[in-house]
């Protein structure tokens, strides 16, 4: 096996995890902390495949709620709209919820006969 140099502060690092009994030598703890930064590197070359996959695939990264939204900015059925100002009117005046049903109604089948 190959020793490689490290600065005294890092083996003094090692040699006090030996002495507290975290592992039971320098070597075998400096093998653990390489598997797991192979383990970490794994994961991200992972994490990051998937999301140029995802990206590449052409599917939104936004929420269902977030492009609904956004649909719905751009695409406004005048029966919404129209019901959307109904309800608005109706808290405006203080109406009650029965008579924003009531005002809905109207509101939608004024749209649909429009």
């Amino acid at each position: 096996m190959r020793h490689f140099p490290l600065p005294e502060h890092m083996v003094a690092w090692c040699e006090q995890q030996v002495v507290l009994g975290r592992v039971a030598n320098v070597d075998t703890y400096l093998a653990q902390l390489i598997a797991e930064d192979m383990a970490r590197q794994t994961r991200v070359a992972k994490w990051r495949a998937a999301v140029a996959e995802a990206r590449e695939s052409g599917i939104s990264m936004r929420s269902p709620d977030a492009i609904l939204t956004v649909e719905a900015a751009r695409k406004i059925d005048p029966r919404v709209a129209a019901a959307r100002r109904a309800v608005e009117d109706g808290r405006r005046s203080g109406t009650s919820l029965a008579s924003i049903e009531g005002i809905l109604t109207r509101a939608t089948s004024v749209a649909v006969a429009a």
